[in-house]
């Protein structure tokens, strides 16, 4: 029964499945990608209220760290390779062998870098007291939970660049059914979310603008590289964090 879950969890984070638990069932684990997102969610909003007294910009750095060691770095390795390959010019081949060799280059290490400041700058700033903040804070827990179900859409509308790897393998294996499935999990903590706490009124709109956002990715990756990898996913999740927080600081929809 929770085999989709375990290999969401084994796929999204470092922590591994129990045994035989996710064997051969990643065909169904997208539609747990945002489940796996409300965990990370929850940890997120406890370090938040916990790090309440030291300010909005320490809680911010203690989150993005939490996330960053929780996914092992993978989708930040993932933006590096992308941007690395975007800096070479020439063929689609080309930009491919380099995101293969995984190298971090100087463009790589810049858009890590920028992106983690983007980040831990705008969840700062949407952690700042405030209606969106109190009794917990909306932006903390749904930051994961609007990447990963982003990446199911990223997957599900995406063409793989390559005949094998990861973005083969993902693509062959995420259909609608398990975008659906997704989409209902997220909603439903959305819901919830405001019923109870009155708060997050901005949550509709960051989503769709992940969902945009990754579509526009779709089409920018089929440009540059002929379809998505593994590492253009991880980018994608990465930069729609991003994209997630802008609503959520700019106080029209707290």
């Amino acid at each position: 029964m929770f085999e989709g879950f375990f290999a969401a969890l084994g796929f999204l984070t470092i922590i591994p499945p129990p045994a035989n638990k996710a064997s051969g069932a990643f065909g169904r684990a997208p539609g747990y990608f945002p489940v796996i997102g409300i965990l990370e969610g929850a940890l997120f909003a406890v370090i938040a209220v916990t790090a309440r007294a030291i300010g909005p910009l320490a809680a911010a750095g203690f989150i993005i760290a939490a996330h960053t060691v929780i996914t092992g770095g993978l989708h930040l390795d993932g933006l590096s390779d992308t941007f690395d390959s975007l800096a070479v010019r020439g063929s689609a081949e080309r930009k491919l062998g380099v995101m293969k060799s995984g190298t971090a280059g100087p463009i790589g290490a810049a858009s890590v870098t920028l992106a983690l400041i983007l980040k831990t700058a705008l969840l700062a700033k949407a952690l700042s007291p405030g209606p969106g903040y109190f009794p917990f804070p909306a932006a903390a827990f749904f930051l994961p939970v609007a990447s990963r179900w982003g990446m199911v859409f990223t997957i599900l509308h995406g063409k793989p660049a390559k005949q094998e790897g990861l973005g083969a393998m993902v693509c062959a294996n995420t259909d609608k059914s398990g975008a659906v499935k997704a989409t209902m999990f997220a909603a439903a903590a959305i819901a919830l979310w405001i019923l109870l706490f009155k708060n997050g009124w901005f949550l509709p709109v960051s989503f769709a603008a992940v969902y945009v956002f990754s579509i526009v990715s779709d089409v920018f990756c089929k440009k540059s590289f002929g379809g998505i990898t593994g590492d253009t996913i991880g980018a994608t999740s990465e930069l729609s964090e991003i994209i997630f927080l802008i609503p959520a600081c700019t106080g029209y929809f707290s």
